[in-house]
């Protein structure tokens, strides 16, 4: 090898790691180029020739990862040694071991180091490259996940056994949004032209230039979960022998096997009282056709014209979906809260336009609550007397146990008598009531088997939380109006209520609320230790008798809010702190108090990966700029649009200069990959069929040859 005047050596050079590596091993390496060597070297210098060849070209890739590694003496760094190679080609796959290799030579080192001089010393700047990307990862994947919240925040009632990576991906909470491996162009095409609608032609052709501009040149997404935690979400999503869900309260992720999940639910629907199954037929095209003909006639009637006719009848006849939340705050045998999603189904737009109709009606009374801060409000300065307590009632299965005739000759009784009903809308009270029965008569499927709800409203359909909300209040307006002895207050939200009244009249009262509606049964708390919960509350009877209010944690309370690595935009993520904070100063009464509230907070915030930077800046006062009346752009309607870190920022700038408005909606998220089966809004087969008709006529001009993968994914549709 000396002869030659000039070689050019490879040096594969493999970075030191925390843990050896070893040659069967498969690694990433490095080529380090060395393009003019002295004939002699100097006996000092220290290095390992792999490979001599007069083509500059050569590249050696992972094909030689069977090699075998050498540590020089004094160097700090492994080199891949080669030496007895056949070379029979230019390309890096040609390369092989000479089978004439001597079993003595396959040692650490098998030529010596004396022979070349290669003392590799990386630079500053790439040392402090790689430490700053090893800094990176390991606040990007780890993010602190200690033990103990991982037991609190993921419950597993299942037989399998989770792994770490699996504990710590759905420990993120089923609300953390992991990134897309690409960005959704079809969406970002989407709300373009549904933009440019409102937008002259010239302005609009140059607002489809710049919004290709944006998403043909994106920025790199890098991943927020380690490789590994990626393939256990893959696992955990094909295991068709778990169900992992929500819990009713909480913000925990629990874990059922798929059999126990079927056997609660199956007892839930084999009530026959609530339910009935229909069988393996699909019944929508029955009751889409009652919904028609109610709609035809109110159309007839002049109520309603084609255009809003159009928005209610529905093209979607996607069935409800029917699946349940564990509540885990209850210890007994961790009972099943039943929901039926309602999105996309025939009767879900009708019962959206009902519900907004009917809110106004809700709230007339004095006994109405409508958030914890009014209620601090109206009882910070009461007091609580030796003969007197503070007692809740709650009512057990409201929904299903709501008797809807009854609540619709309330609904009815509340429109006749409503003043302002003909502001709101063109719809007779005898109008609305029909669509409420439509609506209310619910279907939905569950395992490949369709059932009716007899009784009760659904939860998870727009009107029955107003249609339950009526219902209550009907019934405890005659309460305190019939009761021998009525609290001396009482404030109720829907179904959770808090009063005051006399000792020795309190099981009277609750056995009168019992008697008077034979389908609600109402269940009571009493004060524990002077204290008494009422929503996220707790109310506590000081030595003076006077109240002071604190808030109130379950011992299922798991303190994890949306975690600070998730793919939401930061305003989101400063949002949970700045409302977490309000909650304080608006609920808690005394100032020790919120001061130790807030302490409590930081706490949770950090261990959901919130820096301090994020606790510092959401706290700091807010500065209101202040613009003159002619700079304000006319508002052009609202989009949503899905996040992209980085990208989706930039296209909200471009589309808030042409005065439309941006709302991010989030992709991937752990709920969807968990199984309880929510469905998805049909929006997207829309927004699909939208682009194939409308982007091609206008948006391809737009488009050079620079946007190909863009014009490949639109040509795909």
């Amino acid at each position: 090898m000396c002869r030659f005047t000039t070689l050019i050596v490879l040096v594969v050079i493999v970075s030191v790691s925390a843990t050896p590596m070893f040659p069967n091993k498969k690694t990433t390496t490095t080529v380090a180029t060395t393009t003019t060597m002295a004939a002699t070297p100097s006996p000092t210098t220290k290095g390992i020739i792999i490979a001599t060849t007069k083509e500059p070209a050569m590249h050696f890739c992972d094909t030689l990862e069977d090699g075998i590694y050498a540590k020089p003496t004094n160097c700090h760094h492994y080199y891949l040694c080669i030496s007895h190679i056949t070379l029979t080609g230019g390309d890096c796959g040609d390369l092989a071991f000479d089978p004439a290799c001597p079993k003595e030579l396959m040692q650490p080192c098998c030529i010596d180091a004396s022979l070349v001089d290669c003392d590799y010393k990386p630079s500053r700047k790439f040392t402090r490259l790689v430490e700053k990307k090893e800094q990176q990862d390991k606040r990007k994947f780890n993010n602190n996940i200690a033990a103990d919240c991982i037991s609190k925040w993921v419950k597993n009632c299942s037989q399998r056994i989770l792994s770490d990576p699996e504990l710590h991906v759905l420990a993120r909470g089923l609300n953390f949004a992991v990134t897309e491996d690409e960005v959704p162009i079809v969406e970002f095409i989407t709300a373009t032209e549904s933009a440019c609608r409102n937008l002259p032609e010239t302005q609009a052709n140059e607002f489809r230039s710049k919004v290709v501009n944006l998403v043909s040149k994106p920025k790199k997404i890098d991943s927020n979960i380690s490789k590994d935690e990626r393939k256990a979400l893959q696992d955990l999503r094909k295991d068709q022998s778990i169900r992992i869900l929500p819990a009713d309260k909480g913000r925990l992720c629990v874990v059922l096997d798929t059999t126990e999940y079927h056997q609660k639910c199956e007892a839930l629907l084999g009530d026959t009282n609530i339910y009935k199954k229909l069988g393996k037929r699909d019944p929508t095209s029955r009751y889409k056709k009652n919904l028609v003909s109610v709609l035809q006639d109110i159309e007839n009637e002049g109520a309603i014209n084609r255009v809003e006719y159009r928005k209610l009848y529905s093209t979607a006849e996607n069935s409800p979906k029917f699946y349940v939340l564990p509540k885990v705050h209850m210890k007994l045998n961790t009972p099943l809260r039943p929901i039926v999603s309602c999105i996309g189904s025939i009767t879900y737009n009708c019962s959206k336009l009902v519900a907004d109709i009917l809110s106004p009606l809700v709230g007339k009374t004095k006994h109405h609550i409508s958030n914890s801060q009014q209620f601090v409000e109206l009882i910070q300065d009461q007091r609580v007397e030796e003969d007197e307590e503070l007692r809740s009632y709650d009512v057990s299965a409201l929904f299903t146990s709501v008797n809807v005739d009854k609540a619709l000759r309330i609904v009815r009784s509340r429109l006749e008598q409503d003043s302002a009903l003909g502001d709101r809308t063109e719809l007779t009270p005898d109008q609305i009531v029909r669509l409420c029965e439509t609506c209310l008569k619910q279907y939905f499927i569950y395992n490949g088997d369709y059932y009716e709800q007899l009784h009760g409203a659904a939860m998870g359909l727009p009107l029955s939380p107003i249609l339950c909300d009526i219902y209550m209040e009907d019934l405890e307006q005659r309460a305190i109006a019939t009761a021998p002895h009525p609290p001396l207050w009482w404030f109720r939200y829907v179904v959770d209520t808090h009063c005051k009244l006399k000792k020795c009249h309190s099981q009277e009262f609750t056995d009168h609320l019992n008697s008077l509606d034979k389908d609600i049964k109402f269940t009571t708390e009493g004060e524990e230790n002077d204290s008494l919960a009422f929503l996220d509350t707790l109310t506590v009877i000081q030595p003076d008798r006077s109240i002071k209010v604190i808030i109130y944690r379950k011992s299922t309370n798991t303190d994890q809010y949306l975690n600070f690595s998730s793919n939401h935009p930061i305003d989101h993520k400063l949002g949970v702190i700045r409302t977490l904070y309000h909650r304080a100063d608006t609920v808690v009464t005394n100032l020790q108090d919120r001061v130790d509230e807030k302490a409590h907070v930081n706490n949770a915030l950090v261990k959901c990966g919130y820096p301090k930077w994020a606790l510092d800046k959401a706290t700091e006062p807010k500065t209101h700029k202040t613009s003159d009346v002619g700079d304000k752009r006319p508002n052009k309607g609202h989009v949503v649009l899905p996040y992209i870190k980085g990208t989706s920022e930039a296209i909200r700038r471009t589309f808030s200069n042409y005065g439309v408005s941006v709302f991010f909606n989030r992709l991937a998220h752990l709920d969807k990959s968990s199984c309880h089966p929510r469905t998805r809004h049909i929006r997207k087969t829309l927004q699909v069929r939208y682009i194939t008709s409308l982007a091609r006529a206008k948006l391809l001009p737009v488009l050079d040859s620079a946007k190909k993968p863009i014009l490949a994914k639109l040509n795909a549709l």
